[in-house]
């Protein structure tokens, strides 16, 4: 007889993506308002329309108009990547 194991994902496992779903979504509001405070609205819907360029070139956009460089961002962002490869490996 078979065992009847669960081949869902356990309850830290889906804290852990929860978590992950969260922290993208703060770093994806904060990216959209560092547009938006550089080129107003216009500059935000363009970041949302290339979401894949406007991610990467964001750390260099903020830093050029700000003179701050987005560590907190930087990091978090880098965090995301590695939780995601975390959960891509199961």
């Amino acid at each position: 007889m078979t065992s009847a194991k669960s081949r869902g994902p356990t309850f830290w496992g889906g804290c852990y993506g929860f978590a992950w779903v969260a922290l993208l979504l703060i770093l994806f509001a904060f990216m959209l308002t560092g547009y938006e405070d550089v080129w107003g609205v216009r500059g935000m819907l363009g970041a949302i329309a290339l979401l894949p360029i406007s991610t990467l070139a964001y750390p260099v956009v903020a830093w050029y108009h700000t003179g701050a460089f987005p560590w907190v961002w930087t990091v978090g962002l880098l965090a995301a990547i590695g939780m995601g490869k975390v959960i891509l490996a199961d």
